[in-house]
């Protein structure tokens, strides 16, 4: 099913509790998709700017820019953010010195 969701460019989030083998899953689709010879794979398993990531967010539309900040587009999204970062969270509007993306 994640072959097919990838091969018709449908965004897919892939999450589970830590050592689930979420890597391992991802490595093994990358390989398939670039032994079949349609795809070029890239895997990159280190921090990215939160900057890089807020721009990929707004360009894939799962961002909006809303004043100084952005919103999550879904609410489900949105749910999903503020239980994975519980405490964590703060809301744009709240954060000292927030520039948005």
């Amino acid at each position: 099913m994640l072959t097919a969701r990838v091969q018709n460019g449908i965004h897919t989030l892939l999450t589970a509790q830590r050592r689930m083998g979420k890597t391992s899953l991802v490595r093994e689709l990358l390989r398939r998709l670039a032994a079949e010879g349609r795809f070029e794979t890239i895997f990159v398993d280190h921090p990215v700017p939160i900057d890089d990531v807020l721009r990929v967010l707004e360009h894939d539309g799962y961002l909006e820019p809303r004043g100084d900040g952005c919103r999550f587009v879904s609410g489900l999204l949105e749910d999903w953010w503020r239980a994975r970062h519980g405490r964590h969270f703060v809301p744009i509007e709240r954060r000292s010195g927030s520039q948005g993306a």
